[in-house]
């Protein structure tokens, strides 16, 4: 009844316009949006026309009613590789519509051969802004109210140009950004390609925390970022694509918590934190791509090489009074291959990676008893070469699939001076490490896939054999648990993933896998690292791993005539846990870390369930649309407080409803509401409840065609006791003025209240804790700026 009710909205027969075309032909379904339908005077980037299609999302990555979106193209180039800034800052008069195709395979030739629950976008350009220059500039200047933390500047300023050619032959986009009004742009940067397991692990964070609202709320900040990217179409199925990006971010924090820690027999102690943190970043990230993709063979070599730089320190108040210092320098290079060509009846695919990664970190902290100094040099090689034969017949594929890698992770850390507590603690005579861990693995996968118009099918068996070797330098005698100076594993971790088109506009699919990796070597160290003033992580040895089975189910329902998209989604991760987190507190520390389950004793369970729903549904009337979310979170688990094993449960779920679009012709509405409920209970006794509502209100009013004004704002009513709540409101103006098609002026004033700090409960569950949090956020800002599109 809702399902019906929703999509049975009024305007429903105006709604066609927003779709320009449809096709339910074969595997691939092709949906294509009409941007003009969405584009509203206010609309300066695609982005805010994307915020109003029905079914869609954008923020660091594209979905679309659930599914992933795993390549952008303009004009059918993939000029991209992955990185969607320069789409978010198009103009949107310049697109013509937006192509969906669902069910995306990336490579030609893999086409109707490989399984796929998978997205692609196409933005198609109009044929006057094809082959020539296009973009726009964007420049502000203000002040600022005196906001909480010192050292902030008054002054305010924002810049953005952003330009574009995408011709037969060569297509290149620019995009430049400066801004102190609290806008980041880390995600522009991007991360490197290969898996997070090939990643050195961080120990120390030079991020500060800041509230959970949108970052031109909370940051103080000096922030830049520019890239240029070329592509060259060599041939017609060769291209090479460059980029060079650059960004740079200053940031200064403040917060404070009081934080209740629960111990394993119920009770719990109070500690209070205050943080008063400046980070400073800046990174080099260069890309080359090499790629050819065509029905007949596909080809990508990929160099990327990241260079960063992150210093960050910390004048910490409260129990443990402290000063901060940490300088983290990541450095990455990586190579990555892949080539698929025909031989004999199949297809015949070879994978090769080689990367290098290192992150070296400095840790110094003043406070007494004892001042600490940390020294952590820490570096990874991995590389990777997979081959790879596949064979179809008829609706049929069959692949053999080898493959063989290896890894050497090295940690040396030195702590200065010794600390005879955490020693006591820990039981161990040594904290300091020396050690470097490291894996060859042998690997297999025989799949079998079915495809036809309606129905895609995929069983794998990937089985991987481990050996694993650990050398430590401070303790040569150290070994594993079984006493051999390596350590076998073997894992088998089969999936089954299908996914069934019901009717052209109904699609469901499922998968159910082992999820069993080889060991982590962040974790794999005799003692222990200093991670922040208080904090120790403490690692072990041994060759234990949690083994998961994980469940997941989702649906699909669209009416594109219609413009109404519903998605719903199931995950359930059913966890043997031969690992148990550990959390162990002294006078003046805490200590985490993991440790092994006693073989021969059942594997205690973890198991985590996420329900997620989705709807929205276009209104031509409102150039916009109307939606409603919900999810849940359940989670039942065991850890170790001081030794002692203790089960816990953590439950949460939320609501929420948004409109975005024209109720009146003089007046643009975006609304958007979430009521959320959490609890946390110990050993069946409860420990905390929370409740919270967080709604915004933008009103746009157009009086005339050359001017609109427009209020926005946030109201957050978080509960900060059992039975207090508090109410927090944020209101923002917004005036802009048409001179003509290429220039606007703008004024605006946010949090005209003046609003200086935010606060509300946090739940964590390693360590498990509830903290009353405050955050130092933006106090009342008032810009001046101009806008230039040509």
């Amino acid at each position: 009844m809702l399902l019906a009710a929703f999509a049975a909205f009024p305007f429903q027969a105006e709604a066609q316009d927003m779709v320009k075309a449809v096709s339910n032909e074969g595997l691939e379904k092709v949906i294509s949006y009409n941007v003009a339908s969405f584009t509203d005077i206010r609309d300066k980037k695609l982005e805010d026309v994307i915020a109003k299609m029905p079914g869609m999302s954008i923020s660091t990555s594209f979905t679309y009613n659930g599914m992933t979106v795993i390549k952008v193209f303009v004009n059918g180039f993939d000029i991209l590789n992955g990185d969607i800034s320069s789409i978010k800052s198009m103009k949107p008069e310049d697109v013509e519509s937006i192509v969906i195709t669902e069910n995306y395979v990336y490579e030609k030739i893999m086409r109707g051969i490989d399984y796929s629950n998978s997205v692609a976008i196409n933005i198609i350009l109009k044929e006057e802004a094809k082959s020539k220059w296009s973009g726009s500039v964007k420049s502000g200047a203000g002040v600022s109210s005196k906001p909480e933390i010192e050292g902030i500047s008054p002054l305010l300023y924002n810049g953005e140009a952003q330009a574009m050619n995408i011709g037969q032959k060569v297509q290149t986009t620019i995009l430049l950004k400066a801004d102190n009004t609290g806008l980041s742009f880390s995600s522009d940067i991007g991360q490197s390609s290969y898996t997070t397991l090939g990643r050195v692990n961080s120990f120390v964070s030079v991020n500060p925390s800041l509230a959970p609202l949108t970052t031109q709320r909370t940051r103080l900040n000096n922030s830049a970022y520019g890239h240029v990217t070329s592509t060259f179409q060599l041939n017609r199925n060769l291209q090479l694509s460059l980029k060079l990006a650059l960004h740079s971010d200053k940031l200064k924090a403040a917060n404070f918590a009081d934080t209740e820690y629960y111990d394993n027999d119920g009770t719990s102690f109070m500690q209070s934190t205050g943080n008063k943190a400046v980070k400073k970043q800046g990174d080099v990230k260069a890309e080359i791509v090499l790629l050819s993709n065509s029905e007949n063979s596909f080809f990508k070599n990929e160099v990327v090489v990241d260079i960063t730089n992150q210093k960050g320190s910390s004048e910490i108040t409260g129990t443990y009074p402290s000063l901060q210092n940490i300088d983290v320098k990541p450095f990455s290079v990586e190579d990555n291959l892949s080539y698929k060509k025909p031989v004999g009846k199949g297809i015949f695919s070879i994978d090769m990676l080689a990367a290098y990664d290192s992150k070296p970190q400095y840790l110094t902290v003043d406070r007494d008893p004892v001042n600490l100094k940390q020294d952590i040099l820490t570096d990874a090689f991995t590389e990777e070469l997979w081959a790879a034969w596949k064979l179809k017949a008829g609706r049929f594929s069959f692949a053999v699939k080898l493959g063989a890698n290896s890894k050497i992770w090295n940690l040396e850390t030195k702590i200065t001076p010794d600390v005879q507590e955490v020693k006591d603690a820990t039981g161990l005579a040594d904290i300091n490490n020396d050690s470097q861990f490291s894996y060859i693995n042998l690997s297999s996968d025989v799949s079998l896939t079915y495809i036809n118009d309606r129905f895609q099918f995929e069983a794998t068996t990937p089985l991987n054999y481990y050996r694993n070797f650990f050398k430590d330098n401070i303790n040569p005698g150290a070994r594993w648990p079984d006493g051999k100076t390596y350590n076998d594993r073997v894992h088998f971790a089969p999936k089954v993933s299908a996914k069934y088109q019901i009717t052209d506009n109904l699609s469901v699919q499922g998968s159910v896998s082992g999820l069993n990796n080889g060991l982590l070597g962040a974790r794999l160290y005799n003692g222990l690292v200093l991670t922040d003033f208080k904090s120790f992580s403490q690692g072990n040895v041994n060759s234990q791993n949690d083994k998961s089975i994980v469940t997941s189910a989702g649906l699909s329902y669209r009416l594109p005539r219609q413009s109404f998209f519903v998605s719903g989604s199931f995950y359930r991760i059913n966890m043997n846990q031969e690992l148990l987190s550990q959390s162990k507190y002294t006078e003046n520390y805490y200590i985490s870390g993991y440790v092994p389950v006693e073989k021969g004793v059942g594997f205690p369970k973890s198991i985590t369930n996420r329900y997620t729903l989705d709807m929205s549904k276009g209104i031509a009337a409102l150039k916009g649309k109307i939606g409603m979310t919900a999810s849940m979170s359940t989670v039942d688990a065991e850890m170790f407080i001081n030794n002692q094993k203790v089960p816990y449960t953590s439950n949460s779920y939320s609501i929420g409803a948004n409109i975005n679009g024209r109720l009146f012709p003089w007046l643009n509405t975006i609304y958007k509401a979430t009521y959320t409920h959490s609890n946390l209970s110990m050993s069946g006794i409860q420990a905390s409840r929370t409740n919270g509502l967080t709604q915004s209100l933008e009103l746009i009013f157009s009086p005339a065609e050359k001017f609109n004004f427009s209020f926005l704002g946030d109201h957050f009513m978080n509960q900060i006791a059992a039975d207090t709540y508090k109410n927090f409101f944020i209101v923002d103006f917004k005036a802009e003025y048409i001179i003509n098609s290429h220039w606007e002026l703008t004024a605006s004033v946010t949090n005209l209240l003046n609003e200086t700090n935010y606060s509300y409960i946090l739940e964590s569950t390693f360590p498990l804790s509830k903290a009353l949090t405050s955050y130092a956020i933006r106090p009342r800002n008032l810009m001046l700026g101009a806008f230039f599109k040509f």
